[in-house]
């Protein structure tokens, strides 16, 4: 996940005035599965 896609999640989701704010990327967990092949989005 490039550092622009964490920072777009990142404001969208600060509006939400979260106490802590993770974002993890596990991408790597789902290579090769069916659904992963032409990404999210």
């Amino acid at each position: 996940m490039s550092e622009k896609r964490i920072k777009m999640i990142s404001d969208r989701l600060m509006v939400l005035n979260p106490k802590d704010l993770d974002i993890i990327d596990e991408g790597h967990l789902h290579i090769g599965h069916e659904g992963a092949k032409k990404g999210a989005f």
